[in-house]
């Protein structure tokens, strides 16, 4: 179970609890250095990429295979693009299996799968079997490159269960918490961007049976409810909404597709190809003509409906007259802005009727069932009768792009205020291309908008987007350290930040600098397994100097058991929007009495000008295991020792028996230029050695003094001198004048 994190609740040492203002002394007490940063970034002026799929088919509805960058042409509102670069997507492969297949997605390039589930033109029952369904689908039908989240479509606007997140069992607790309106208002407590469910009372059984599906009638659910209380829930979703619900309005289905619209919009922030399963009975399309007719008519002009949503699909816009664009009716015209949102998000609906066997038939349930039609086909998707078959649906659904080409390139000038820009692809007219080719491609994309104006939602996708994928994002110049501290039950693993203050203030306006921070660890299988998150402020008017004579070091810890791991670090200024990700791989092995295992050296960090925070605690003790004579000490991140000696560090190892031990530091230089790329015997002070059970703490002084200016890669060894035992470790200094 995943939950707000306590580092109070181990029960470490007593050598790493020490009291709050010991901590907080020695937070306070640094002097020294300009800090460093080892991901410099330059200023550049903003530029937007844009992304554009485009599927080639035969007359046969095959691809066309192999065409270059040169083979094709694109135009921004008519103005001729230099296409920067062209990527071939082949999904036939499952890189985790090797197995072919025809939806599976790269891992370079992972696909986007978010289910939605309308929960304002639907029946209790219907939502039931559609998260039944989509757990299913969740825990055995995608690749584990799929990202996955979690949305419902209420007249109140989307609302978010789960980012985009390959963690299958968060997303199945999502699905689970779905029948309970009081357990989706408390479960996502601690995590702002939605990455994390927690659900108590589902977490164990989901844990012992990861592919159980909700059972019938009578039988438990998630959390130990019967399928008659899951039921009573989704109908007190349904009472928020019974009297619209009833009377299937014209306003209710306007509000609908106003929150519809919002929906696609907000999915325009986020790059690369959205796939929106969109869960839901449809609602009566004879409202699309206004007062000009009643359902029964709306179903007779199906046809014409589904001619002009052909019309739009895929960007093929020559086929459209200009008086399709006014429509029957201002309601229609409501839904075809929606289409037209998902569209410019690069966003594909498929819609899904989870109607089933219900009262109405005949000409009203086809009425209902071709505003689903019309709405998929408005953004080149598909509508499937039910959810009998979701991972077939699906499969189909997305075999159509199984290979495909992705047109990069940056539109200049762009204005960032969001106005809708058209998009036309052609091909050059390579010679060795078959008649009656067809071309589709996403007709047109927003620019972007200021960071302020985004909505929240936009704001927490983005981020969540950001730390799942590691985006390669440099805006803010920062530094992570990250160690395994052996503890009980687990490994304690301090995170230390250190982001650059000048970097942190470019283009922040007001004089309150609030400061993001977000970090996850998931194992292997891409699972969860602890996460922290922190938002802190200050008054420009008072830290301005110091942040920019240095810069803002925050602290905060994990606990992981033994597993591999990927740190993932995202650090984002809340004004201004600019971001940096950061992961690492981490190693937390099993305790292990007869393999040492050591440390990197921890450098006192000489600095005394940081902005300093860190994660808020309980209590009157905090877990803090950076100790050098006995006293707390700040570690520096990304060690820069002045060329002279007396630096002092801590190394703790792990795994030694009794007995005396001797420690070697060499340094070799990052440039063979330096010191004629020699591997040089470093001279160390070795001051104390104490022995705690399994663990050792070694205290030294290291002497820089001999060293050329620049970066080195530090190899420290530790030996038993008597039993032969080593373990030896590798980490990073530079040496400054």
């Amino acid at each position: 179970m995943i939950a707000a994190h306590a580092p109070v609740l181990m029960s470490p040492p007593l050598w790493v609890r020490v009291a709050v203002g010991a901590v907080a002394l020695a937070l306070a007490s640094m002097t020294g250095l300009k800090p460093a940063f080892a991901d410099s970034v330059e200023a550049t002026a903003e530029v937007t990429l844009v992304e554009v799929p485009v599927e080639v088919l035969n007359a046969d509805g095959e691809p066309v295979r192999g065409l270059g960058l040169e083979d094709f042409e694109l135009l921004d509102r008519g103005v001729p693009q230099v296409i920067s670069e062209l990527v071939a997507v082949d999904r036939g492969v499952d890189p985790n299996t090797s197995q072919t297949s025809k939806y599976r997605a790269s891992a370079s390039s992972p696909r986007r799968i978010l289910l939605l589930f309308d929960v304002v033109l639907s029946q209790p029952s219907a939502v039931d079997r559609a998260r039944s369904a989509a757990r299913e689908l969740v825990l055995t039908g995608l690749a584990s490159s799929d990202l996955v989240a979690v949305m419902t479509l209420s007249l109140d606007g989307p609302q978010m269960l789960m980012s985009f997140t390959s963690d299958r069992m968060q997303l199945a607790r999502a699905l689970d918490a779905l029948a309970s309106p009081e357990l989706l208002a408390t479960a996502q407590v601690g995590d702002p961007l939605s990455l994390t469910f927690n659900a108590p009372s589902a977490a164990p059984e989901l844990e012992a049976n990861v592919s159980r599906r909700l059972p019938g009638s009578g039988q438990t659910a998630a959390g130990g409810e019967t399928q008659q209380e899951v039921m009573a829930r989704l109908r007190a979703i349904d009472r928020q909404v019974e009297g619209q619900a009833k009377r299937r309005s014209r306003d209710v289905v306007e509000g609908w597709s106003k929150a519809l619209a919002e929906l696609g919009r907000i999915l325009g922030s986020l790059r690369g190809r959205k796939h929106v399963l969109y869960f839901s009975e449809g609602f009566d399309s004879g409202l699309l003509l206004g007062d000009q007719g009643d359902s029964e008519l709306g179903a007779l002009q199906h046809e014409d409906l589904e001619q002009e949503s052909l019309t739009r699909e895929r960007g093929e816009r020559w086929l459209r007259q200009e008086s399709d664009d006014f429509g029957f009716a201002p309601l229609r015209e409501s839904i075809r802005r929606a289409g037209d949102a998902f569209s410019a998000a690069d966003a594909v609906v498929d819609t899904i009727d989870i109607s089933g066997l219900v009262a109405t038939s005949g000409t009203g349930r086809r009425a209902r069932r071709s505003s689903l039609q019309s709405l998929a086909r408005s953004t080149g998707g598909q509508h499937y009768g039910g959810t009998s078959s979701l991972v077939e649906a699906l499969e189909r659904a997305l075999e159509r792009s199984a290979y495909s080409y992705v047109l990069r390139f940056y539109p200049r000038p762009l204005e960032w205020d969001g106005s809708y820009h058209e998009l036309e692809v052609g091909l050059s007219g390579p010679a060795g291309l078959p008649r009656r080719t067809r071309l589709w491609h996403r007709p047109g994309y927003h620019a972007p908008r200021p960071f302020q104006e985004l909505h929240p939602l936009e704001k927490r996708l983005l981020a969540a987007d950001a730390v799942m994928t590691v985006a390669p994002r440099r805006e803010l110049e920062m530094n992570v350290l990250l160690a395994a501290f052996e503890s009980t039950p687990g490994a304690y693993v301090p995170v230390m930040i250190e982001v650059d203050g000048p970097s942190l203030l470019v283009g922040q306006r007001s004089d309150r600098l609030e400061v993001e921070f977000f970090v996850y660890a998931t194992d292997s299988r891409g699972t969860l397994s602890d996460f922290l998150s922190h938002r802190v402020a200050f008054d420009l008017q008072r830290v301005r100097r110091r942040l920019t004579a240095t810069g803002l070091k925050f602290y905060g810890d994990l606990e992981l058991g033994p597993e591999q791991y990927r740190v993932r670090v995202l650090v984002r200024n809340a004004e201004t929007g600019r971001t940096s990700v950061w992961a690492k791989p981490l190693e937390r092995t099993q305790p292990d009495a007869a393999t040492p295992r050591l440390l990197p050296p921890f450098f006192v960090d000489t600095r005394d000008d940081w902005l300093l925070a860190r994660e808020p605690v309980t209590g009157d003790q905090v877990i803090y295991p950076f100790l050098w004579d006995e006293k707390p000490f700040i570690p520096a991140v990304l060690p820069r020792l002045e060329r002279r000696s007396g630096f002092d560090f801590m190394l703790v190892a792990y795994g030694f028996e009794a007995g005396p031990l001797a420690l070697e530091i060499r340094a070799v230089p990052q440039d063979e230029a330096l010191a004629g790329g020699s591997v040089e015997l470093l001279s160390t002070e070795l001051l104390t050695i104490e022995k705690s059970g399994e663990r050792s703490l070694l205290q030294g002084r290291f002497d820089a003094s001999n060293l050329a200016l620049g970066a080195y890669r530090l190899e420290t060894i530790v030996r038993h001198e008597q039993d032969h035992q080593q373990a030896k470790v590798i980490s990073q200094i530079t040496v400054v004048e």
